[in-house]
């Protein structure tokens, strides 16, 4: 651990155990998202074991209007963990007490979250990797090569292959029929007695078998790389449930992201909290409604072709008065995994709150084009009286209405118009 993160984990859990003795009231800001949702809980956890008097809530963003808000509340002390990942919520909550280790587990599902995924075949690395072996040490995760189907425990197989759409599969993504007519030849059992089977009942030779006749439906010239990302590293909670949306990490994640974006994240927070009772329920209803609410906007998308602008190196969405502020994210990424979108950026658009618009921007696979995206939302935001920020292949805007014609425009200039990498060497 480098020397700045040592001396800032100790500072803070001095300020924390000065605040507790003295019986101050401590207030945890978090975000709505996946990575928000597990920062606020693992530090609240932490917090309440180390006997703090604290209470934790959630924001949509962090603006002036919410400074001056928590500046004119009566609380003693607050934590915001805007900018403050799972790992880092995990290790400040290590640094109260090293009995907060078992809070790795809801880090694992942070970094997920927030797809920090990105060594070979969605490893971890750095920190998260750390974090991964302290939850593997304890029992609390196992780490497995996989199918990296959706809803790996609670998808029955036909719908787990046709609802992966990262790899997007042409003629089975989106196709229930044609998964169970691809399954069927394969001779892959699909149901044990009345239930469905899901990917987490399958054998090796069947994961074979289901490989073997997936590769079929791949071809051209991003074959191999779709069959590669098929295949990747899956994080199992072996404590949870057999075929409960929180065994799976990834399912987990999209769990939380789904109480976040549907503004329910007070459920999200208690079930990483531990609640395994009502809550729990209440995710799983939430988680059902989430995937309903996807597929009807997608579905809206397709059909509404006027909404669409295809350019060469760009794909300009119109989600205005369909998609809400919360879900532009989860749009928009599944717009860049689309096959056809291959190499592209995806900017998304829909309506914000009080007169704003929101934009969300994603890197398609294959996406060659040089530009950061947070450099391009948050320059051209300021540009423009807003706000932007985000990651070099994930980033998002939000401007107020009267300047959206000058933020499409610099958007087409600085977009459009940018050489790929290719033609830069």
């Amino acid at each position: 651990m480098g020397k700045v993160l040592a001396e800032s984990l100790s500072n803070f859990s001095d300020r924390i155990s000065d605040a507790i003795k003295a019986r101050k009231n401590i207030l945890v800001t978090t975000h709505i998202d996946c990575d928000g949702i597990t920062s606020g809980s693992i530090i609240s956890k932490a917090l309440i074991r180390h006997g703090a008097k604290c209470t934790v809530r959630t924001t949509n963003e962090f603006s002036e209007k919410l400074v001056e808000k928590m500046q004119k509340e009566t609380r003693d002390l607050h934590v915001i963990t805007e900018v403050c990942a799972g790992g880092m919520a995990y290790l400040a909550s290590n640094a109260l007490s090293s009995e907060n280790e078992d809070l790795s587990r809801v880090a694992v599902v942070s970094a997920l979250g927030d797809r920090q995924d990105q060594g070979e075949r969605k490893a971890f690395t750095g920190k998260n990797l750390e974090i991964v072996e302290t939850a593997k040490k304890l029992g609390l995760v196992n780490v497995d090569l996989d199918l990296l189907l959706v809803g790996r425990e609670t998808r029955p197989l036909p719908d787990a292959i046709a609802f992966t759409s990262q790899p997007f599969i042409e003629g089975l993504t989106w196709n229930r029929d044609a998964c169970i007519a691809m399954l069927t030849n394969a001779k892959i059992q699909l149901k044990d007695g009345a239930r469905w089977r899901v990917p987490a009942d399958l054998s090796q030779d069947e994961k074979q078998s289901i490989i073997e006749s997936i590769s079929k439906f791949v071809q051209g010239e991003n074959a191999t790389q779709v069959m590669e990302e098929l295949i990747g590293y899956t994080y199992t909670f072996p404590n949870e449930e057999k075929r409960s949306f929180l065994r799976d990490g990834r399912e987990f994640s999209t769990m939380l992201n789904s109480c976040g974006r549907i503004n329910k994240s007070g459920v999200g927070i208690a079930i990483c909290m531990g609640d395994r009772n009502t809550m729990l329920q209440e995710g799983e209803k939430i988680l059902s409604e989430y995937r309903s609410m996807i597929r009807e906007y997608m579905n809206v998308l397709t059909n509404e072709r006027w909404r669409t602008n295809n350019m060469e190196n760009c794909v300009m969405v119109n989600a205005q008065g369909l998609v809400p502020e919360t879900m532009t994210g989860t749009i928009s990424s599944l717009i860049a995994g689309s096959p056809k979108n291959s190499g592209k950026i995806v900017i998304l658009r829909t309506d914000g709150s009080e007169g704003t618009i929101k934009f969300s921007s994603r890197k398609s696979a294959s996406c060659k084009n040089s530009i950061n995206l947070s450099q391009l939302m948050r320059g051209g935001a300021e540009q423009f009286d807003g706000i932007g920020g985000g990651h070099e292949a994930a980033a998002g805007a939000k401007i107020t209405k009267d300047k959206l014609d000058g933020f499409l425009d610099y958007l087409e200039s600085n977009v459009t118009k940018m050489p790929d990498r290719d033609s830069n060497q």
